[in-house]
């Protein structure tokens, strides 16, 4: 007996080089990928500007790094310097410090594109918005700010497609490939029903832009996820973001669809490493446990030569 549906994806092999440059941003489910790439060695800047959930606050991003210097939209909270364009992760105790720190992450999100053209993984949230009344902008996080400073939106499908098809025409992202995803987390603070329309609105958008762009790829997780594994034993105990489990699915879908012979090879031969990182020794000083240590810096040092192109730092 089948205890899940059948799910298969047609391979598209977009990454072709363990040394690749891949940019991920987005929700929190995007930090999840970034850490399975990260770990594996893989050249990955995962959310540099912190988790964005929303469609418009990643166009934001993308935006501004066809710009020389990045608009400023600051917020000071107490004695805590924050931006309404960047999640909490990004805060200062001044704001020269932070509008610093904010050119840094500009500069160098800015050089990895122009140099690198890397493979942009864009994973959406939520279709829900917060318009900042007083500033007349969309946030990309509210920071616990008054609730009478923002008017709560809904996105429309022709909304994200129209703001997503003149990033994707910008000659400056004409060479980078997209691969867009939806996050498999329910937003149940918003209400069940209302996750669900929000979620219907981003597939729509995606697949609209990826029948639009060829350089636009779609990644099924959300489908993997909550079609597929639908089950309570795969998320945490929220009950709504996936867990461990779940990840190391997407993870392996990752492989299968993007990833071609050569790279799928070094991903298994890393998680070989990872495993012997993992193993705990319970007795480090004995002939068994000398011997596996010895083994291990042995492995370690071969797949550093052999792949010493890899993100070893």
């Amino acid at each position: 007996m089948n205890w899940m549906l059948p799910f298969s994806v047609e391979p598209q092999p977009l990454i072709n080089s363990y040394h690749q440059r891949l940019l991920l941003l987005g929700s929190c489910f995007a930090d999840e990928i970034g850490k399975k790439l990260t770990e594996h060695k893989f050249h990955a800047t995962a959310n540099p500007f912190g988790t964005l959930f929303s469609p418009f606050a990643i166009a934001e991003m993308l935006e501004q790094l066809c710009l020389s210097t990045p608009n400023y939209f600051l917020y000071q909270r107490n004695d805590v310097w924050l931006s309404w364009q960047h999640s909490s992760l990004v805060y200062a105790n001044t704001e020269q410090d932070l509008k610093h720190q904010i050119n840094q992450l500009h500069k160098q999100t800015q050089s990895l594109v122009n140099k690198h053209n890397p493979t942009i993984f864009i994973t959406f949230g939520t279709a829900h918005v917060y318009h900042h009344q007083t500033e007349d902008i969309i946030v990309a996080n509210c920071h616990k700010a008054p609730g009478n400073l923002f008017k709560k939106q809904l996105l429309s499908t022709d909304q994200i497609v129209e703001r997503y098809t003149a990033i994707l025409s910008n000659p400056i992202f004409q060479s980078c490939t997209f691969v867009f995803s939806v996050s498999p987390v329910r937003y149940s603070k918003e209400g069940l029903v209302e996750n669900n329309l929000s979620k219907a609105i981003l597939i729509q958008a995606v697949h609209q832009l990826v029948d639009t762009f060829e350089q636009a790829y779609y990644l099924p997780a959300y489908e993997l996820v909550n079609d597929v594994l639908r089950d309570y034993r795969f998320f945490k105990d929220d009950l709504v973001h996936p867990n461990h489990l779940a990840v190391n699915e997407v993870w392996k879908l990752f492989g299968e669809i993007f990833c071609n012979q050569d790279v799928q090879q070094y991903i298994t031969k890393q998680e070989q490493l990872i495993r012997m990182q993992q193993h705990h020794l319970l007795f480090p000083e004995s002939v068994e446990g000398i011997k596996f240590i010895e083994n291990k810096s042995r492995y370690e040092a071969e797949l550093r030569a052999d792949f010493h192109l890899a993100n070893w730092a």
